[in-house]
């Protein structure tokens, strides 16, 4: 396991994936910080604009919670770039070849992207935190334990993403198709809130005028979703890293216990996979 994680963070700095990912993490904090300061509170960041009154850590926060709609594109790339080119070329095969056991070359690809992904999510957060601290001409920002809890929320659902998307990677072999499939999902991941909404919205009854007589008639709703199914439904919402985004309500335990999943999940198939395929 030691020659195997040595490996994969070599490839990391040897291949200069670790600066991109330094500078796609600050662009991504610079660009979620202006992002939300013009569609959310509708002003301007750029100095011939004047500078924002005031920001709080309610700001920072809402900030925080829109990196998940950035960084699962460019866990995606960056899966591609360092587990799918190892497999892709057959690099791997090298690794193999030397006696280490498939699995732990696996694992150290995961370990190695996960905790990318960490250092990422707190790189962010800190251009953030700088961001709102020393921008507007008033604040009201400090580091609690809300903002750290939101910070790890969004660590975690960013690392479920990397270990999905590594595992996809094994899986497939090709680098292209498996960000193809990264890709695909992760708008399928950010529509499934609007669509469900949508769904439980349906009223049980709705109402019409009866054109005979003028009066007020009720008719049940053919569309309406009740019982086990509106549960299941309501509870898939919950999982949904996006619905709390959305409704702008905090990361809640499910969601996170989801990502947890995820992961566990993601790092089994990816083993099974890597033990069981071909390699030529």
């Amino acid at each position: 396991m030691r020659f195997a994680l040595k490996s994969s963070f070599f490839r990391l700095f040897r291949t200069r994936l670790f600066i991109w990912v330094i500078v796609f993490s600050l662009l991504t904090g610079i660009g979620v910080f202006n992002s939300v300061c013009g569609n959310e509170m509708m002003m301007y960041t750029l100095p011939s604009l004047g500078r924002p009154r005031f920001f709080d850590n309610d700001f920072l926060i809402l900030c925080l919670k829109d990196l998940i709609y950035v960084f699962p594109f460019g866990a995606a790339v960056f899966c591609m770039m360092f587990t799918g080119s190892d497999i892709s070329f057959r690099a791997v095969n090298n690794k193999i070849a030397t006696g280490t056991p498939r699995v732990m070359i696996f694992f150290a690809d995961a370990a190695v992207a996960a905790l990318t992904a960490l250092f990422s999510v707190i790189v962010s957060a800190a251009a953030l935190f700088l961001l709102v601290k020393f921008v507007p001409v008033k604040e009201s920002v400090e580091i609690n334990s809300k903002v750290i809890l939101t910070v790890l929320f969004v660590a975690v659902i960013v690392m479920a993403f990397v270990l999905f998307f590594t595992m996809l990677q094994v899986f497939f072999s090709n680098k292209l198709f498996g960000v193809i499939i990264s890709m695909f999902l992760i708008p399928a991941l950010m529509s499934y809130p609007g669509h469900i909404n949508y769904i439980l919205d349906q009223p049980y009854r709705y109402s019409y005028k009866d054109e005979t007589s003028g009066e007020t008639v009720w008719e049940l709703n053919p569309e309406y979703v009740g019982g086990v199914e509106r549960n299941a439904l309501t509870f898939s919402l919950e999982l949904n890293p996006y619905y709390g985004v959305l409704m702008r309500e905090p990361g809640n335990a499910k969601c996170a216990a989801a990502a947890g999943a995820v992961i566990v999940l993601s790092a089994a198939a990816g083993a099974l996979a890597i033990s069981r395929k071909e390699f030529t």
